[in-house]
């Protein structure tokens, strides 16, 4: 199974998948890896200036996952653009696939992302990072797992 883990900036994407998986079977990718990667870089907004690279970060995580043990459950972590999204349901099939969008809400949200001041944030404070992050997409995401979870 690919899980595809979304929501927007410190919803708890991360904690969500440490409780769910199984950590001696599953892997994680994190978007923001594969990302960083791609950009050589770890700051925040050119992290975030990245949605012409939705393809590249999809093929990236496909080839990862399949050059591995197909058979173990994956997770990838932060997931912020309906193509990438897509792309991986293409390569690995709807009934293989399970998407879900946490967010605890806006006050929660913003105070772990200044509680956590983690050096990637430092370019930018809680609301720049929340807009760039629509600018990524993570709206549509939203509406793609709400639709997706009506149709299961």
């Amino acid at each position: 199974m690919i899980n595809l883990i979304s929501g927007p900036i410190c919803s708890g994407k991360s904690t969500w998948i440490k409780n769910d998986m199984r950590p001696d079977t599953d892997r994680v990718i994190v978007v923001s890896d594969v990302v960083r990667d791609i950009v050589k870089s770890n700051d925040r907004r050119v992290l975030q200036d990245t949605a012409e690279m939705a393809g590249r970060i999809a093929d990236k995580i496909t080839s990862t996952i399949k050059s591995t043990d197909i058979h173990n459950d994956w997770y990838v972590d932060g997931i912020r653009q309906v193509e990438i999204i897509e792309r991986l349901v293409c390569n690995f099939g709807f009934y293989n696939t399970r998407l879900k969008w946490i967010d605890p809400g806006l006050a929660e949200r913003e105070l772990r992302y200044n509680l956590r001041n983690a050096e990637k944030d430092k370019s930018q404070n809680f609301h720049q990072a929340e807009i760039a992050d629509n600018k990524l997409g993570v709206e549509n995401v939203k509406m793609v797992a709400l639709a997706w979870a009506s149709k299961i």
